[in-house]
């Protein structure tokens, strides 16, 4: 099987946003060819023109390449025809590459007079790709978000040492560049909301894009440690970058992250550079073979030196007389799988007692029903649209 000539390619279909990536694996390669010909002009104008094209090639269906090169789950390589050969092509470091050595110029193309204006209520990933495609078709568009930038999630709760504010303005000032209104520090919550903000007259369309803001909570008995959600911990984080204030989670010496997903290693990795912070546990109710983080990060946090307690889910907390905090753990066994493929975890008879001053709890998020609804739109039981 020749490189990157695939028969079919699996990868396209892996990808949510089906990305040509045979075409900017090629053209990548032939920057890099030709970036190699050191002291040779024409082949560095040859190199220079190839990454504009990978990256015009990716950014056709995709205008996040910078922040996606470093945070997608890259489903694409576990498709990829290689996978079985020399192992998977690194099509996430390759777009990412691509990202940073192409260039592609923002231009509003000639199109048709829009009839109408569109509000886009949250500047994410979701929200700034809605602009980006909105933009391109001459439609006017006014962005509303409640933070005081464009991310979303990757600016204001993944951490600094996954994605640099730099890499994040690569994407989000190119969008910028297309001509779209952005208003932030402004939190739409209804119908009415937008309707005030309206100030040029009634939005025609209105996309929500806020997002999976309501985090999951665990049941636990009893009082014991301080107990904080993922999203909220690292936002807290995130937001005390560059103070000079104390650092937060000023005390806290055991941190316990409940989960197994990247959120929780995000979470586990912040925790671990806390100052005074001793031991940091990750507990997760299945095994390390059932984890549903990415490989890479997953094992990030372990050698960083995280504690991992597998089949472990907490199930009450208490403090001992000097008033010192501690969570009582189950013991979990697996059964028989369930809806999600994975082997389902059962309680078993056996507990352990865990020195805790902190529980961060990364149990996954959900849509704000509340919100949706506030705009008409009907929300199934699973509490999505």
């Amino acid at each position: 099987l020749p490189l990157f000539d695939c028969f079919a390619a699996p990868c396209i279909e892996a990808c949510p946003a089906r990305q040509k990536v045979p075409e900017y694996l090629r053209r990548a390669a032939h920057a890099a060819e030709a970036a190699n010909l050191a002291g040779d002009d024409a082949a560095a104008d040859g190199a220079k023109a190839a990454w504009a094209e990978a990256l015009a090639t990716i950014v056709a269906d995709n205008p996040l390449p910078r922040i996606t090169g470093i945070l997608c789950d890259h489903a694409c390589q576990g498709a990829c025809s290689r996978l079985d050969y020399e192992g998977s092509v690194r099509i996430r470091d390759v777009k990412l590459a691509c990202s940073r050595s192409g260039e592609v110029p923002v231009r509003r193309p000639e199109a048709e007079p829009f009839k109408g204006r569109v509000a886009v209520i949250g500047a994410g990933p979701a929200g700034l790709a809605c602009a980006w495609y909105l933009s391109l078709w001459g439609a006017p568009v006014t962005v509303f978000d409640g933070s005081a930038d464009a991310g979303g999630v990757p600016a204001d709760v993944i951490p600094r040492f996954r994605i640099t504010r730099d890499d994040l303005a690569s994407d989000i000032e190119r969008i910028k560049g297309l001509g779209a209104a952005f208003h932030f520090g402004k939190r739409i919550k209804d119908a009415a909301d937008l309707g005030a903000a309206a100030t040029g007259g009634p939005f025609t369309a209105v996309f929500l894009a806020s997002g999976a803001p309501v985090a999951r909570r665990l049941e636990l008995a009893g009082e014991g440690p301080a107990r904080i959600d993922a999203l909220a911990f690292l936002s807290e984080i995130s937001a005390a970058e560059g103070r000079s204030s104390a650092p937060p989670f000023a005390g806290a010496k055991h941190i316990a992250v409940a989960g197994g997903g990247n959120t929780a290693m995000d979470a586990v990795r912040a925790a671990l550079r806390l100052p005074g912070i001793e031991k940091v546990s990750l507990l997760y109710r299945r095994t390390m073979a059932e984890i549903p983080a990415d490989k890479e990060e997953t094992a990030a946090a372990l050698a960083e030196g995280a504690v991992l307690e597998e089949l472990a889910l907490p199930e009450a907390a208490s403090k001992d007389a000097a008033g010192k905090a501690r969570l009582r753990v189950r013991r979990m066994k697996l059964g028989e799988k369930d809806a999600s493929g994975r082997r389902s975890p059962l309680p078993s008879d056996e507990t352990f007692e865990l020195d805790c001053d902190l529980l961060v709890e990364a149990l996954g998020e959900a849509c704000d029903a509340s919100f949706m609804k506030a705009f008409g739109v009907e929300v199934g039981r699973d509490g999505r649209p």
